[in-house]
């Protein structure tokens, strides 16, 4: 079972990298399909496996996020499919001792078909590195840690960015990386819809509902200025996507995202295994619920016995009482706390 440090335990400062296990090893991340707030964790993941990391992606986002890289190789041309993506890869692969991308819904797709073409086997959900060939993956929603070691000539791996701490670092060199050959795709792509606003990945703080709220409306006119106060974003369990009161995007767990904002509110949501899966690592964690022996209640640093519906706007209100504000680049939690 995966342990929860102290209270508000999550620290955003970056560290300085320890040395790595294998310092004349190569790394590559892939960064192409991830989200801005999973390049950091994907770098200090590589840097602590090789001396060298390259990290491929569009060349569009800031230099900082990854920082500890040495090369930036950027493409601004996309793969036109999956399995085109997958060969160009495990091509760019031969130079390289390790490749790492991001365990969300892009990374589980193509990094295997990539090291099967490269005669591996690739491992997923890495949140640990014991060793230059000893890894550790989460199992069975996040209930059990596997430890695992690679015998192969080349490791495959996905990457959980949240289980790894941002590094400090220079920049990396930019360099133009030429893109996958175009040729015919077996997969036509009909059309794409944005969802708009901040991504779960790249949110400060979170306020998470479950199937009590009982309606769209509901979940939006109970959370939602919550969430404003925080200056963080909606999320849901699956039980509350699923009843049709989020959308897909704000789900949380092993089926939907996986995150680890600096605050997580958890109102009206169980605990079961599947979505703490999504957000156990998050910093500090506030469960609202009018069962005490929940499993959120259990996992919570801060747990509230209450029915959400009166404690969501009294935690509106006390906020504004006390004056909390939550501005800038790196919002103070810790006035939350109680008087």
């Amino acid at each position: 079972m995966v342990e929860r440090g102290a209270l508000g335990g999550h620290n955003p400062v970056k560290a300085t990298a320890p040395p790595p296990f294998a310092p004349a090893a190569r790394a590559l991340v892939v960064g192409l399909n991830a989200q801005d707030g999973e390049l950091p964790g994907l770098v200090a993941a590589a840097a602590r496996l090789a001396g060298h990391v390259d990290v491929l992606d569009d060349g569009l986002r800031p230099d900082g996020l990854l920082a500890g890289a040495a090369r930036r190789l950027c493409c601004a041309a996309p793969a036109p499919s999956i399995d085109a993506l997958a060969d160009w890869i495990a091509a760019l692969a031969r130079d390289y001792d390790c490749v790492i991308a991001a365990a969300d819904s892009g990374g589980k797709d193509w990094l295997p078909r990539a090291a099967a073409l490269d005669g591996a086997q690739a491992f997923s959900d890495v949140i640990g590195i014991a060793g230059a060939d000893t890894l550790l993956r989460a199992i069975y929603a996040g209930d059990l840690i596997e430890t695992v070691r690679n015998r192969q000539p080349r490791l495959w791996m996905t990457v959980r960015a949240t289980a790894f701490r941002a590094i400090a670092g220079a920049h990396p060199l930019r360099i133009d990386q030429a893109g996958p050959a175009t040729g015919a795709s077996r997969v036509r792509v009909l059309g794409r819809q944005a969802q708009g606003g901040e991504t779960l990945k790249d949110a400060r703080a979170l306020v998470a509902g479950g199937r009590p709220l009982g309606s769209a409306e509901r979940f939006a006119a109970v959370l939602g200025p919550l969430a404003e106060r925080l200056r963080g974003t909606l999320a849901a369990s699956r039980a509350a996507v699923d009843a049709g009161y989020a959308p897909n995007s704000w789900q949380v767990g092993q089926t939907g995202q996986i995150v680890a904002p600096g605050v997580y509110v958890a109102a009206g949501i169980s605990g079961a295994a599947q979505h703490v899966a999504g957000m156990r690592d998050s910093g500090l964690i506030v469960a609202i619920n009018t069962d005490p022996d929940a499993p959120m209640m259990k996992l919570a640093d801060i747990a509230w016995q209450a029915d959400l519906f009166d404690a969501v706007p009294a935690l509106c209100a006390a906020l504004d009482a006390r004056g909390v504000t939550i501005a800038g680049a790196a919002p103070d939690y810790s006035r939350c706390g109680p008087a």
